[in-house]
């Protein structure tokens, strides 16, 4: 007896691997607790027609941005590994507890300014995971000073939407 369903032989098989890149990717428990579900009959909508074209005309994500402005005006070639640690070093500063309370009772430029106080502590935490471009933002002034506004205007709009 075969445990698993049929796949319909009109659609090509689905390569996961060609539309995620798990090593940007981790785990965090968001809630725990049972799941309670509705009674009755559910509707699953199927895969779209053009599973391919998925996602196509959505604009850059904030990071991808922030890599490929960088790019431009430093003449970097930053790449995906790269947007890992950008990523990172995003969530650490937005989820500093410092950081995360002053936007709550403090002006913009005041958040700005711890921000910019707390980063270096934040980045030497990271100097192992890319001391190349670790390196990069701290030999660098012009360099760390558009990392810096760049990242912090991206932890600025993570916090204050959480708020709303």
């Amino acid at each position: 007896m075969s445990r698993s369903l049929p796949r319909e032989r009109s659609q090509p098989a689905l390569n996961v691997r060609e539309h995620i890149d798990l090593e940007s990717y981790r785990i965090q428990q968001t809630s725990s607790g049972p799941i309670k579900l509705k009674q009755g009959e559910g509707k699953l909508d199927p895969l779209s027609e053009h599973p391919d074209r998925a996602g196509e005309d959505e604009e850059q994500s904030p990071l991808s941005q922030i890599i490929a402005e960088l790019n431009e005006r430093f003449g970097t070639e930053f790449d995906e590994g790269d947007k890992v640690f950008f990523a990172e070093l995003k969530t650490r500063m937005a989820n500093h507890e410092g950081i995360q309370h002053s936007a709550q009772v403090n002006t913009r430029d005041h958040v700005r300014l711890l921000f910019e106080s707390l980063f270096p502590g934040v980045l030497q935490t990271m100097i192992d995971s890319n001391f190349d471009l670790y390196k990069r933002i701290n030999d660098e002034a012009d360099f760390r000073k558009i990392v810096i506004a760049m990242l912090f205007e991206e932890v600025y709009k993570e916090l204050k939407v959480g708020q709303d």
